[in-house]
């Protein structure tokens, strides 16, 4: 908005009104008029229906209107059970009192044991109309687990927020995400709960509401819940022994009434845990002679032998305990009176749970239909299952298992045909629906159970057709890692059932991945394989794609020539199958070539060629890059207002559509074009921003470019210490990622930085290492950057021989290109400098006059240099070696 952080607070804080020309800025950014906007001041209400036509909202907020209450439909669907509130009144009100009354933004958890209803209260609470009128824009809930995918979980809730999914989706961090959903819900009054948290960084990150909202947590670890509430932690106990008759008594009056000390002593040895007792009730409830006294103390004999065998046989599974399985421990009186539940079901019932057990435990859940599928059970049984309390209803039409209850029930074996209708039903699922994020979302962490249950039996088919999918899903979350591990698992998978079309496919997907990493190394790896197998079986769908992927490789790798080849191929081919999509992306990719090499009539030939195809295909994600392209060329060219022009359209596009991958390059742009320009605190914001975004995301290359530029930066504000540290951290990131384009650049600025603190052996060590790269890669505009670094470190070591053959050399090398006017009028100017202090001022005067002529070519602030020692070169000698450095 070309303003500051404080004008816009005040903005909306209400204390004043956006000019005119603000106004027509905010209007075109969040495409509504100033009327719905709230930014009309009362003297203009009258006239304001025509001020900005009404479009497609970009950003659908909520800031600025009341909406109705948005209560998240994830909320389970447990307040009607018989062991809900029993015994909590006065728990329940203390902790609603704190939710209400609390005047800062309240951090309340509460902690207790496995089974004792901390998500039962949670529930309560999010759905008591006091609470909810208190917090009037809505109740969101989020469930954890050992090991959530807190990435996939924040997406979900920029969506119930109606943050666009691309924009929500290709945020690549949890920060970034939660900043997102911070700026949202700032202002509004909302309740957000955070159900069965077992790592506090994971709850942090849910954290994320201003100071109108409150944040509830349940947890089992109290360590955990006092790091995050401190003061506003409550123990949940379990019940005392009158509230434990009492729910016992819902499901066997007559016998509690009839045997009262045996009744207590089943209480006592439960541990008055709710869970325990209400399956210790509808175990009673079932049994044929249960208004007989006596079954009590049978009952309460068969639970201690059942936790005795327990403890000396512990019937767990081979396998490694999980998370889930290791607390609590298998004799505690729950996993017992879990065990006693099971062993009364039938057979059939029994078999059921176990296969059930296939799905990952709560919080989370599963369809009535994958349930049905894969058991291949009746609704009768899932309901026996229901009735005796071992499944859960998270909502209508979907379960859940309690990680007790899964725990026990693996001690069964599973068959083989179970696993495999599991996997085929989630996958199919996947592929039915990979386009529709609200329909996959709930079933995320089922589907990467059935990749990984696919993996452990070598259902190789399935792997290979579904992994595309799923990477898709996965490079949207920012599972980069994961993402690459199952790639590979797959292409084995396709190697072992000799699929060369799904082998080239994943090797296309591990190419972009490793793009995405910044392993351009392995990006040409995987494209070669890809490329080689397409041509030996003929298979050229998406050839031009692995092309693209191949050129990109080569071009970072060092290899122009080689990348121009391969894009310049890509592009037939595009053309060919008239995919103009992909078009407009190999011209961006080749303008960048040609840009580099300092072909700048041709760079910009091929950007603006792009710009029309991507305009006409309205493919605005490629808009972005061919942008950017055109951005660097009005850089090279010194007309920095343009640069800024085409960068800052390109970021709105990138921040618009979620472009999160093109972001950091977009920033670092911006900085340069504000160094350029003389605004280093801008330059400053852009680096810093564009650092944190790009570390946060692993995407290594851009973190070097951000470091390189923020170096030059610094150079400028002669911060020299903290040019070295930006530069060294990214000359050691370059030769690590072998990010050959760049580092000549890095060693170019690092010999500058070294030259101006005098360290001059260090400085042409750097300038000679950096030339002899550039001269490797053709790079004319970098050769002739750096001879002219180089005659300047020369003369400020007046060893005026070696600076007048590097400025000669700048001027020679590569004659007749157009940017050569620029490099000759700077080389001139050292020249000219030479001159003078040889004491032959009519040379120095005729150099400076021919550089002078031809400072058209340079930015304003260089030509007035050279114009200003134009003029009074012959009264201050002492500026000829220590004139300011050009820049570069």
């Amino acid at each position: 908005m070309d303003t500051n952080v404080r004008t816009v607070s005040r903005w909306e804080n209400g204390q004043a009104t956006p000019s005119p020309t603000y106004r027509e800025r905010l209007c075109l950014l969040f495409e509504k008029n100033a009327r719905e906007l709230g930014i009309l001041p009362d003297s203009a209400e009258k006239s304001v229906e025509a001020e900005t036509p009404r479009a497609a909202p970009l950003f659908q907020s909520k800031i600025l209107k009341h909406t109705p209450l948005l209560v998240d439909p994830q909320i389970p669907d447990i307040t009607e059970r018989a062991s809900s509130l029993l015994g909590r009144e006065t728990l329940l009100a203390q902790v609603k009192h704190r939710l209400l009354h609390n005047n800062r933004a309240a951090l309340t958890a509460l902690n207790g044991l496995p089974g004792v209803g901390k998500t039962a209260l949670a529930v309560a609470l999010a759905t008591d109309q006091e609470i909810q009128a208190r917090f009037r824009d809505g109740i969101l809930w989020v469930g954890l687990g050992p090991r959530p995918n807190v990435h996939a979980l924040l997406t979900r809730w920029c969506m119930l927020l109606t943050i666009p999914h691309s924009l929500a989706a290709n945020a690549n961090d949890r920060e970034e995400l939660g900043k997102a959903l911070h700026t949202v819900i700032r202002s509004r009054r909302m309740l957000l709960v955070i159900d069965d948290a077992w790592i506090l960084e994971d709850a942090l990150a849910f954290q994320v509401g201003g100071g109108q909202c409150a944040h509830l947590l349940t947890t089992r670890q109290p360590q955990l819940a006092y790091a995050f509430a401190q003061d506003g932690t409550f123990l949940v106990p379990e019940l005392n022994e009158a509230d434990g008759l009492s729910l016992l008594a819902r499901f066997i009056p007559q016998m509690v009434e009839q045997d009262p000390e045996g009744a207590r002593a089943l209480v006592q040895s439960v541990g008055s845990l709710p869970l325990a007792l209400v399956l210790m009730g509808k175990y009673l409830a079932t049994q044929t002679h249960s208004k007989q006294p006596y079954q009590l103390q049978d009952v309460l004999s068969t639970l201690h032998r059942t936790e005795l065998h327990l403890r000396e046989h512990k019937p767990l599974s081979d396998e490694p305990l999980t998370e889930e399985q290791a607390n609590p421990l298998p004799f505690s009186p729950l996993y017992a009176a879990v065990a006693m539940s099971v062993q009364q079901l039938s057979p059939q019932a029994r078999h059921v749970l176990s296969t059930l057990t296939i799905f990952p435990p709560k919080p989370n859940n599963f369809s009535e239909e994958a349930a049905l599928t894969v058991s291949q059970a009746d609704v009768e049984t899932l309901d026996e299952l229901w009735d005796i309390g071992l499944l859960e209803s998270n909502r209508p039409g979907r379960y859940m298992l309690h990680q007790v209850v899964a725990s026990y029930a693996r001690t069964q074996s599973i068959d083989s045909e179970s696993q495999r209708r599991f996997v085929s039903y989630m996958l199919h699922y996947l592929l039915e629906h990979v386009h529709n994020y609200e329909m996959l979302e709930p079933e995320l962490k089922n589907i990467y159970a059935a990749f990984d249950t696919s993996l452990a039996l070598g259902m190789q088919q399935e792997m290979v057709q579904s992994i595309t999918s799923l990477v898709t899903i996965m490079r949207t979350q920012g599972l980069y890692n994961q993402a690459d591990q199952y790639l590979r698992s797959a292409l084995q998978a396709a190697l072992e059932i000799a699929d060369p079309s799904g082998q080239i496919v994943i090797l296309r997907d591990l190419a972009t991945f490793a793009e995405l990493r910044g392993d351009y190394t392995q990006v040409l790896q995987y494209a070669r394989r890809a490329l080689s197998l397409a041509r030996q079986h003929q298979l050229f769908a998406d050839l031009s794609g692995i092309l693209t992927l191949l050129g990109c490789g080569f071009f970072h790798c060092g290899k122009h020539q080689a990348a121009s080849t391969s894009f310049t191929e890509g592009l037939r081919l595009a053309r060919q199958e008239e995919n103009y999509q992909r078009a407009s992306i190999l011209l961006a990719y080749l303008s960048r070539i040609a840009r580099y090499q300092g072909q700048y009539a041709q760079a910009e030939i091929y950007a603006q060629e792009g710009l029309v195809l991507a305009r006409q295909t309205d493919s605005q994600e490629t808009l972005s890059q061919l942008l950017l392209s055109l951005a660097a060329l009005s850089i090279r060219r010194g007309n920095y207002d343009q640069a800024e022009q085409h960068a800052l359209e390109g970021l709105v596009l990138a921040r618009r559509l979620g472009q999160h991958e093109q972001l950091g390059i977009l920033l670092s742009t911006l900085g340069c074009v504000a160094t350029h320009q003389g605004n280093y605190a801008l330059a400053e914001g852009y680096f810093q921003e564009g650092l944190t975004l790009t570390r946060r995301a692993g995407r290594l290359a851009q973190v070097c470019d951000l470091l390189t530029n923020a170096g030059v930066l610094a150079i400028k504000r002669a911060e020299y210490a903290q040019a070295e540290r930006y530069l060294d951290e990214g000359l050691q990131l370059a030769r690590q990622l072998k990010l050959s384009p760049l580092l000549p650049f890095l060693l170019m600025c690092f010999g500058q930085v070294e030259g101006l603190l005098r360290k001059f052996n260090q400085a042409l060590a750097y300038l000679q290492e950096g030339l002899e790269i550039a001269r490797q890669l053709g790079a004319t505009w970098l050769i002739c950057d750096i001879l002219i670094n180089q005659g300047e470190v020369y003369l400020k070591n007046q060893q005026l021989d070696n600076a007048s053959k590097a400025f000669h050399l700048a001027i020679t090398a590569d004659a007749g290109k157009e940017h050569d006017l620029r490099w000759t009028a700077i080389a001139l100017y050292g020249l000219s400098r030479i001159a003078a202090l040889q004491g032959n001022r009519a040379e120095a005067y005729r150099l400076g006059r021919e550089s002078l002529n031809l400072a058209s070519a340079l930015p304003a602030d260089r030509s007035e240099e050279i114009k200003r020692w134009q003029q009074s070169f012959s009264e201050q000698e002492d500026i000829l070696y220590d004139a300011p450095s050009i820049e570069s």
